[in-house]
């Protein structure tokens, strides 16, 4: 779905060759409410609904559509009958918790993901979302074993190191905090993302940002090396 126009065009071509298959139906009505076409999307996915189509991808996209249009009720109540159907589909149970987290329910959301990493350890994605809700609870350890983890699966990620600068300044900890932006800074996906983790170098005490060196980790984590971050000048700061 990162060409939205595109796959759209593609998905309506396969809708008009053999307008039985849900699949490709499916997969449209999400993409119409990611283009903000929520009323035509959300027709698609009723008239799926009438025909009794009930799979494993109707679900999630469903769910999908609702957090995106800000329904994360509705997206739980979906989230809820598909994981009654698909029990052991991990993907689904993610989606799920986050719909959960949305709707308030911060308990539910973490066991939601506790149980898609027992069916899927190395979702990274419910390491991270475990690791914001302990420390929005105040579990500032706990969070930060999460983000660990997460930086175990995906190295490549300049998300969980984030979250793990923040986590060491809010226990007084600002050398590690300094540490931490460095190899975010290394790291950063887009300009935005670089800005913010030389900001936060600045505050804590260093004013020279350019000179990056090497910083030791834990064994499992491997650092990237490449010192030019990789420019999106289309991307947020999102990471």
């Amino acid at each position: 779905l990162d060409r939205p126009a595109t796959t759209q065009a593609a998905l309506e071509q396969a809708v008009r060759l053999n307008p039985t298959l849900p699949r490709p139906r499916t997969i449209l009505a999400l993409v119409y409410v990611l283009q903000g076409r929520a009323r035509d999307g959300f027709q698609l996915f009723e008239g799926l609904a009438s025909e009794g189509v009930r799979d494993r991808d109707y679900s999630v996209s469903r769910l999908m559509a609702h957090l995106v249009v800000g329904e994360p009720r509705e997206a739980v109540a979906i989230g809820e009958e598909g994981i009654g159907r698909f029990p052991e589909d991990a993907d689904l149970g993610l989606w799920l918790g986050r719909a959960l987290d949305r709707a308030g329910r911060p308990a539910e959301s973490m066991e939601r993901h506790r149980r898609a990493l027992e069916l899927r350890p190395d979702l990274y994605e419910a390491e991270e979302a475990l690791g914001s809700l302990l420390a929005r609870s105040g579990r500032g350890g706990e969070a930060a074993q999460h983000f660990l983890r997460s930086a175990e699966i995906r190295p490549d990620r300049a998300h969980p190191f984030r979250a793990l600068a923040m986590l060491a300044e809010g226990r007084g900890d600002r050398p590690e905090s300094l540490r931490l932006w460095r190899v975010v800074l290394r790291m950063a996906p887009n300009p935005a993302a670089v800005r913010e983790a030389a900001e936060q170098i600045r505050r804590l005490g260093r004013e020279d940002t350019g000179a990056l060196r090497s910083i030791p980790l834990p064994k499992s984590v491997r650092i990237m090396t490449d010192p030019a971050p990789t420019a999106n000048p289309t991307a947020g700061a999102g990471l």
